[in-house]
């Protein structure tokens, strides 16, 4: 396994792009220099007692079989939670923003997450506390509202910011056993399953896994997901139930002849990251083209002043109002 150096983003040295880590700078005073300090000091550290409080960590070690009682919060992507933090963890330790008594603290949180995911990955590499603890027998059936991948995908990211700033791979390896279980799973390979989450971004993970760990698979499984979006797979029957349409999944035509950004906003710009990200990694510019023609096009007509984005406008707000869409 090749371990990258340090850094959010690290492009392969074969990659399409002129973008390449350098000499780490130092941000030594103003606002981000005060923001840093705030995450170091605040947000991060008491980001762990947040995850406890909310059920996020009592919803694994239920998959683990580590402690009873009832799953909290009901949410297909409360394991997300975690994962973000323990990103942000591990591009804090990465740095040298926090005290010694902080990095102690936060390294033990890194050991019990890590000790409690490890427990509660199951023996073919899939982990995900919400399907393991309420539906141990629908893996993958939920593709449209499950966020299986969505919540993988947060998983990997946090692995690889955790490698890369801690130097320690156990949370890789539970990541890289989770991705292999997908790529087992998903394909246009008889026997595998044709489909792709209702929430992109395993995309843009898979493609930052590879460049970890070297393994071409993960950016070819990347490169399936983006290239499989946009062909109906979402508008299948079962996935009818809470259908918004094939737009709202941005699943209503292939991301390389889209004319403009559709549906829910978080989901538009993870898919056009991983894509992006795949560009990079590939060379393929017919999907650096799809990128900017649609970048342009949001910025033109559904982007406001402070930076926030509408792709579908009134009529997303409309549906918001009545209940039919919810914010994730």
């Amino acid at each position: 396994m090749v371990i990258a150096n340090r850094g959010p983003v690290q492009p392969t040295d074969n990659a399409s792009t002129v973008l390449r880590p350098g000499t780490r700078g130092r941000i030594s005073g103003g606002l981000w220099r005060d923001s840093r300090w705030t995450n170091a000091v605040l947000s991060i550290p008491d980001g762990w007692e947040r995850l406890v409080e909310a059920g996020n960590i009592h919803n694994l070690e239920l998959a683990a079989g580590a402690t009873t009682g009832d799953y909290r919060n009901d949410l297909p992507f409360m394991d997300s939670d975690l994962y973000k933090w323990l990103e942000a963890v591990g591009c804090l330790l990465g740095g040298d923003d926090p005290d010694a008594r902080t990095r102690e603290r936060l390294t033990a949180h890194t050991d019990t997450s890590v000790a409690i995911l490890g427990a509660a990955q199951q023996d073919d590499g899939y982990l995900n506390s919400y399907v393991q603890v309420l539906r141990p027998d629908q893996r993958w059936l939920h593709l449209d509202w499950g966020h299986e991948h969505y919540s993988a995908g947060h998983l990997i990211q946090a692995a690889v910011a955790v490698v890369r700033g801690t130097g320690r791979s156990d949370l890789l390896d539970i990541a890289c056993r989770l991705a292999d279980r997908i790529d087992a799973d998903f394909g246009t390979e008889p026997g595998k399953i044709d489909g792709i989450d209702g929430h992109p971004e395993i995309e843009m993970a898979l493609v930052e896994l590879y460049r970890v760990t070297g393994e071409r698979r993960y950016l070819d499984l990347a490169r399936y997901f983006v290239d499989r979006r946009g062909h109906g797979l979402l508008s299948a029957p079962q996935y009818t139930d809470r259908n918004f349409g094939s737009m709202y999944w941005q699943d209503h035509t292939p991301l390389r002849d889209a004319t403009e950004v559709h549906g829910h906003a978080v989901r538009q710009l993870y898919l056009l990251s991983g894509a992006v990200d795949v560009y990079a990694e590939t060379g393929d510019r017919s999907l650096l083209e799809a990128a900017e023609r649609l970048w342009e096009e949001m910025v033109a007509t559904k982007t406001y002043v402070t930076g926030g984005v509408r792709p579908d406008g009134a009529d997303a707000l409309q549906r918001l109002a009545a209940g039919r869409v919810t914010q994730r």
